[in-house]
């Protein structure tokens, strides 16, 4: 266009006379469409930069950006105002340059989709993209997959509640207690975790019973236990020591449990949870074992809901798109190898029978909810 008016300035000029006569209104009037070659103020549109990759003669080839009104007039072996990415705008001559490649520009969604997919990056080891928080417990007892550091939950067991915290990746602590005060049953305990392949992980650890305020110990347990799968789908066999200081469960005082627990999740939001106890009283009948009770339970885990918006505040999640809330609803029953015993005046004792009788409680109701806290967990 500036060439084609150039041309008819100059047709239309009869003489170097008459040129010089129009030098004046010709510099008034001609000239007003040749200022877009040398305008000194670009428009916003002029400067806007471009993305390219610039390919230089030597074969390098270069990545930044160019501003817009030198890319739409560059023709090979012209110079180019090249802006490096990450530095400043250079001058590059255009002997050096082979080829300039314009990149694709991103779109306005690009940064909703990049927060999208920074909020849902996480997979779990089978693949689901909420984080569960409750891999480190079943019901009641403990898996060996950790809290790892600063990770703590509170849990509201019916009656019971309870607090567990993560002092590092392998050490967590719990305390509890059936009322706040007095505390009628408290129960203090800690467990240390080591995993030993992706797969295994060990555990061993000890909880105590107290009672009231005068904190007499009726009962203590000491534990160890494997625990084979990830933080979705695994399994737990645990046993240990127990000893009853006033023989509530065990007319020896010394027994053993065995618990076999499982967690297998099956959706995002949706794991099943069983628990199954055996206990074992040693020491009686010159040292034979006798089976003193059996615990069983199955429940449904719901994994609370993640929030995808990190802009508003929700009850859903941890600022670092933990889940604050699992829910366990299921059923348990209780079978009690029931023991008798007689008072004898003679002895002044009680005399406990041989014979014992099996007996049922329930199935009783579950409810157990739990809020999480503290940072997501990394799964490797």
């Amino acid at each position: 266009m500036i060439y084609f008016l150039s041309a008819l300035a100059l047709a239309g000029e009869p003489d170097s006379t008459a040129k010089e006569t129009n030098a004046e209104t010709s510099d008034s009037t001609q000239s007003a469409p040749l200022e877009p070659v040398t305008q000194p103020e670009e428009s916003p549109q002029e400067l806007q930069p471009i993305s390219v990759e610039l390919v230089l003669q030597n074969g390098m080839v270069l990545r930044g950006t160019v501003p817009m009104n030198e890319l739409i007039t560059w023709s090979a072996g012209t110079d180019i105002t090249f802006t490096p990415t990450g530095g400043q705008p250079s001058v590059i001559t255009g002997d050096k340059i082979a080829n300039v490649k314009t990149l694709s520009a991103p779109t306005q969604t690009q940064p909703e989709k990049q927060k999208e997919q920074e909020g849902t990056k996480y997979l779990s080891p089978k693949g689901y993209s909420y984080i569960n928080p409750a891999a480190s417990r079943y019901l009641y007892a403990p898996s060996s997959i950790s809290l790892q550091k600063d990770q703590w939950y509170v849990s509201q067991k019916l009656l019971f509640t309870s607090a567990v915290y993560g002092l590092t990746d392998n050490i967590t602590v719990v305390a509890g207690t059936f009322s706040v005060f007095p505390p009628l049953l408290s129960i203090l305990g800690t467990k240390i975790s080591i995993p030993i392949t992706e797969k295994i992980s060990a555990s061993a650890g000890t909880e105590l019973f107290i009672i009231g305020l005068d904190s007499t110990i009726p009962l203590a347990i000491g534990f160890g236990a494997l625990t084979f799968g990830d933080t979705d789908r695994h399994l737990t066999i645990a046993s240990g020591y127990l000893h009853d200081d006033n023989m509530a469960f065990l007319d020896s005082k010394s027994g053993v449990p065995i618990m076999v627990a499982g967690h297998y999740r099956f959706t995002n939001r949706t794991a099943v949870v069983t628990e199954n106890w055996v206990l074992m009283d040693v020491g009686v009948n010159d040292g034979e074992s006798q089976f003193v009770g059996l615990l069983n339970s199955l429940a449904i885990r719901v994994i609370g809901k993640r929030d995808q918006s990190r802009n508003k505040s929700s009850l859903a999640m941890t600022s670092e798109g933990y889940p604050r809330l699992t829910w366990d609803i299921g059923l348990i029953v209780l079978t009690n190898n029931q023991s008798f015993s007689q008072y004898s005046a003679v002895e002044n004792t009680e005399i406990r029978s041989d014979f014992r009788q099996l007996s049922g409680i329930g199935p009783l109701p579950w409810v157990d909810v739990a809020w999480h806290f503290g940072p997501a967990r990394k799964d490797k």
